[in-house]
């Protein structure tokens, strides 16, 4: 059995067995706070781009899968609210009908935003809430891509 003499002037990370633990807690507070917890990068907003399939019935809304910013946005006050802005890529005549994700009372919900033509933007409550912006787009014509900003 081997006895290790303790120096209580020395930190517990340099003892023994708990470097490994304590380097693993730095590590993942590390990972946490630069990929969960929104810095600088969240003030300078996100964008995405969304899929719009081709319509299958012009009276029916077929919509893409959602698309997810590059970016999560943290809202700072329980009525904080996330405008999302989109633009139609391309000159094909089609309408496109938008969805945004935002939360209520804490739960997310899918907001409608309108249609458009071209472009166009709406706001979704948000909250005290950490999470990524999400969109999904239907076309009423050949379909298409959208990209978005939040």
């Amino acid at each position: 059995m081997m006895v290790q003499a303790v120096d209580p002037r020395r930190n517990r990370c340099d003892q023994g067995r708990r470097v490994s633990r304590c380097a693993i807690f730095t590590a993942l507070s590390t990972i946490v706070l630069t990929f969960i917890v929104p810095t600088s990068a969240d003030a300078a907003g996100c964008s995405g781009t969304a899929y719009a399939p081709p319509a299958i019935r012009v009276w029916q809304a077929n919509y893409g899968p959602p698309a997810s910013a590059n970016n999560v946005r943290s809202g700072r006050q329980s009525n904080f609210r996330l405008t999302y802005k989109w633009r139609a890529e391309g000159n094909v005549s089609r309408t496109i009908a938008v969805r945004a994700l935002g939360f209520q009372k804490g739960r997310q919900k899918w907001f409608n935003l309108g249609m458009s033509s071209r472009a166009g933007s709406g706001s979704v409550p948000w909250g005290m809430v950490t999470a990524v912006p999400k969109l999904m787009v239907a076309s009423s014509g050949a379909g298409g891509l959208v990209t978005f900003t939040c």
